[in-house]
């Protein structure tokens, strides 16, 4: 599929913590993302808001929302495949104006779940 050079920009892959593109991409519960281990050091290193008498409360470093359990990453198993091929991109010298030095716009990116075309006709449960 080929994407509007706009699509990409090393913005959209980078840590806010760290300021590099993502490595090992983990989100929050309100739904920002940072590096696993950016986030985890950010945590661990006490810049953490919160009350007295030893009770810990936990923040996201951009919106701030507060928890007062450590909250469980997820994987951003999305955001990681992009990243990646971002990161292929950019080592392959594929600039980031969305052209690959032989005038062609738009960058290609293949991933793994390719869209199957839709059949001419619909199907009943079972001829599939």
């Amino acid at each position: 599929m080929a994407l509007p050079a706009s699509f990409l920009s090393e913005d959209q892959f980078t840590c806010s913590i760290c300021l590099d593109v993502f490595n090992n991409p983990v989100s929050t519960p309100c739904g920002h993302s940072f590096c696993q281990a950016c986030i985890s050091s950010y945590w661990d290193g006490g810049r953490r808001g919160g009350g007295g008498g030893g009770s810990k409360i936990y923040q996201c470093p951009l919106c701030k929302e507060s928890y007062r359990k450590r909250p469980e990453l997820q994987i951003n198993r999305t955001l990681k495949e992009i990243t990646e091929q971002f990161k292929w991109l950019a080592s392959a010298g594929v600039s980031m104006d969305g052209t690959d030095g032989g005038g062609d716009e738009g960058l290609n990116l293949h991933t793994q779940h390719q869209q199957q075309p839709a059949p001419s006709q619909p199907q009943r449960p079972g001829e599939m």
